[in-house]
């Protein structure tokens, strides 16, 4: 399941559908690293590199598993929404079965519930 949260409302009478034009291309934002209270910069910096260099969107993913640990991908997303005006957030992936309820009506963001 993909949620993509969207900052700007539609023209009233849009159908919200993409003009035809050049596809929408969107990057991920930088979450693994040693040290993830250290990557909040680099997120920053990313978020605003794809957002003046024309990209539509910045994504990041959820982890289960791994050896590296990894920034909460909501905390990523609320990152780079601070930091930009235009481009759009989202999830590639977000296990919501395997999050509280509270926690993933909040976006799947632990420290808010």
């Amino acid at each position: 399941m993909t949620t993509t949260a969207v900052r700007q409302q539609p023209a009233p009478g849009a159908t919200g559908r993409r003009r035809p034009g050049p596809p929408a291309i969107g990057v991920f934002l930088p979450t693994p690293g040693p040290e993830p209270g250290g990557r909040a910069a680099e997120i920053k910096a990313a978020a605003r590199r794809a957002e003046q260099l024309g990209f539509e969107s910045v994504w990041t993913g959820d982890h289960l598993i791994g050896r590296t640990q990894v920034v909460d991908g909501g905390l990523a997303l609320a990152t780079a929404a601070a930091v930009t005006d235009t481009i759009r957030i989202g999830f590639g992936v977000l296990h919501l079965p395997l999050l509280p309820v509270a926690q993933a009506a909040r976006g799947g963001h632990p420290s808010s519930c």
